[in-house]
């Protein structure tokens, strides 16, 4: 409970007295957590040094070398758009390594251009009457 100075005439030997006594309670709280905080840094850091050696320890370095992944070549997607922008093909999903192109008619394996490019690797009928290539660049 906090006093007042001069609230329903306390007197001033007695707040004095009371402020005195807060001041040294806070003071003893800060000596306690500075002498609880000291007590507690060695134990921590030894265990955050145990901590450290044992996870150094345990984890096996992994050499790997350094791979570059092959870079789309300008080539290439100029080729699957010339090979696929073409009124035969329905829909189609490529990636830099093949894909996948729906046609509604096997007439265009029958084009120059496909077949010089495109490499057919299987063929297979949906439900819609058309045509689903497995396809990569040659």
């Amino acid at each position: 409970m906090r006093y007042m100075r001069n609230k329903d005439f306390i007197p001033r030997k007695f707040y004095s007295q009371k402020s005195k006594q807060e001041q040294n309670d806070k003071k003893r709280i800060t000596i306690l957590f500075i002498m609880l905080n000291i007590l507690i840094l060695p134990v921590t850091l030894k265990n955050l040094h145990e901590f450290k050696n044992t996870y150094l320890d345990n984890t096996e370095i992994i050499e790997t070398e350094n791979v570059l992944e092959d870079k789309v070549d300008t080539r290439d997607i100029e080729c699957w758009v010339e090979n696929l922008f073409i009124d035969q093909v329905e829909w189609a999903k490529v990636t830099k390594d093949g894909g996948e192109i729906e046609v509604n008619d096997l007439e265009v394996l029958k084009n120059k251009k496909i077949k010089e490019n495109v490499n057919v690797k299987c063929l297979n009928s949906n439900n819609n009457g058309n045509y689903i290539l497995g396809v990569d660049l040659n």
